[in-house]
């Protein structure tokens, strides 16, 4: 059972990176751009959260909200608790989530080829169930 939890994360691992490799561009790397327009095109987060959610460090969040602050991708939402930034999408930001998501949507249809629906389904309910806190 190891050795089967070692290959199919090391199949992921190797996935990852090259649909990664794909996405760079500018030093910008635009997984974790897209990661970020979709969280928040869901709802407003702090910097904490989005963290949280894509497993890496907050300080490391903060450089990307920076530079999507920087962008007009982003803006802090006014609350009463100062301590605490909370960000939407401004509409240049849902412009660019829609230009990313149609990108990598073309490279996941040609990585997932062989996939039927029911079996993506099944992929991403076990995707669902890794433990990414210890990563």
């Amino acid at each position: 059972m190891k050795d089967l939890h070692f290959e199919a994360l090391i199949r992921l691992y190797l996935l990852g990176k090259n649909i990664k490799s794909l996405a760079k561009r500018h030093n910008h790397d635009q997984i974790n751009l897209a990661f970020v327009l979709w969280q928040l095109q869901k709802e407003a987060l702090s910097i904490s959260q989005l963290a949280k959610l894509s497993g890496i460090k907050p300080s490391a969040m903060s450089e990307k909200i920076r530079f999507m602050e920087k962008e007009k991708l982003i803006q802090e939402l006014k609350t009463d608790d100062r301590r605490k930034r909370i960000f939407i999408l401004t509409d240049k930001g849902f412009k660019r989530w829609n230009q990313i998501k149609e990108k990598i949507s073309t490279k996941c249809d040609q990585h997932c080829v062989g996939l039927s629906l029911d079996e993506t389904k099944k992929l991403l309910s076990i995707l669902g169930k890794i433990n990414l806190e210890c990563v």
